[in-house]
């Protein structure tokens, strides 16, 4: 069994061409544009030659086994959440979001010359009698499945492999967190990049740069929304968008410190930015709207480095993709089957 990678055009996407999401960032409703050009062979071994007229396709052997793994932990997991739906009817409804999201992973993992795996309904015998434990056993085998779906996405030798299982992850996080509010995070947010001395291939260090310049629009989007966010009218909304900010702050300085460490010049921000559309006072949607763009734009970049870098920088970008679909919720967005893809 062979993963099928999808090689981009080398060339930026323009205007005539669109600009498809992977290669976009789009940072509060257009404040950022950044096309990604040259994902060929970025930290990928085995990578083709894209022609500029239109994707080419390439296989990767050595995933055979990480893809395998996230079919079975998948097919398992939905396994279980139809068992204790079998057994506990009352469940359905509050399960029903894992079941859809699994159900979407598998399609997006599975070639298309693999058979389904099993589609019943699991063995209800399995399933604890009660329950509130059934509902717990099976949230505590998701959130086993997020670290398995990181560590897989950290052994790929495919980056495009490595970016789908690390928003897989991302995205099996966010419904635990709408299904656990008061939970922990099943991963913890990262603190710095880890790289050392010599440096990094070429292809990670763009992707850092590109991670980056989405830090520092990230900065300067966060300020403008929360400069004009009341703290005494909209405290919540104020606190979030503050912690978004030193969140965003860190990590801007993480990322410069780490491409200095690597023997590189940290890209500058940008003389100026478009202004998020957020009105002076009291405009609590577009604060939330600004805000949410920023975390759906930097995750996008740190799918983007997942695919660009291999390592402990790679896990590192796991984290933060999987942290930034986290703010994303908590800023009022929805749940997506696959955040930054």
């Amino acid at each position: 069994m062979t993963y099928p990678r999808a090689v981009p055009d080398r060339q930026p996407p323009g205007p005539a061409h669109g600009l498809p999401r992977r290669a976009v960032l789009g940072v509060a409703g257009g404040l950022l544009g950044l096309a990604v050009a040259g994902l060929t062979g970025c930290g990928v071994r085995g990578s083709g030659a894209g022609s500029g007229a239109g994707p080419a396709t390439d296989t990767v052997p050595g995933d055979d086994d990480v893809l395998g793994d996230a079919l079975a932990l998948t097919e398992d997991l939905a396994a279980r959440v139809r068992a204790t739906v079998r057994r506990h009817p009352g469940l359905r409804s509050d399960l029903g979001a894992l079941r859809d999201l699994h159900a979407a992973h598998d399609a997006e993992l599975r070639p298309e010359d693999t058979p389904s795996g099993p589609s019943g309904p699991g063995d209800a015998e399995e399933v604890p009698a009660r329950p509130p434990r059934a509902r717990a056993a099976v949230l505590a085998a998701e959130r086993e499945a997020v670290l398995a779906y990181a560590d897989l996405a950290a052994a790929s030798e495919s980056g495009r492999l490595a970016r789908l299982l690390a928003s897989v992850a991302a995205g099996l996080a966010q419904r635990l967190t709408v299904l656990d509010p008061t939970g922990d995070a099943v991963l913890p947010r990262p603190a710095g990049v880890p790289v050392s001395a010599p440096g990094l291939p070429a292809d990670a260090v763009e992707a850092l740069q590109l991670a980056l310049g989405a830090e520092h629009a990230a900065v300067f989007t966060l300020a403008v929304v929360g400069a004009r966010t009341s703290s005494s009218a909209s405290p919540d909304l104020y606190a979030d968008v503050d912690g978004a900010y030193g969140v965003h702050l860190a990590r801007r300085d993480a990322l410069t410190d780490a491409l200095r460490a690597a023997g590189e010049e940290p890209v500058a921000a940008a003389p100026s930015y478009e202004l998020p559309a957020v009105g002076a006072s009291g405009d609590e949607s577009g604060a939330r709207d600004a805000a949410r763009g920023v975390e759906d734009g930097c995750a996008t970049t740190y799918a983007y480095l997942v695919a660009g870098t291999t390592g402990e920088v790679r896990t590192w970008a796991v984290r933060a993709l999987v942290d930034a679909s986290l703010v994303r919720l908590g800023l009022g967005g929805e749940p997506q089957d696959l955040p930054g893809l």
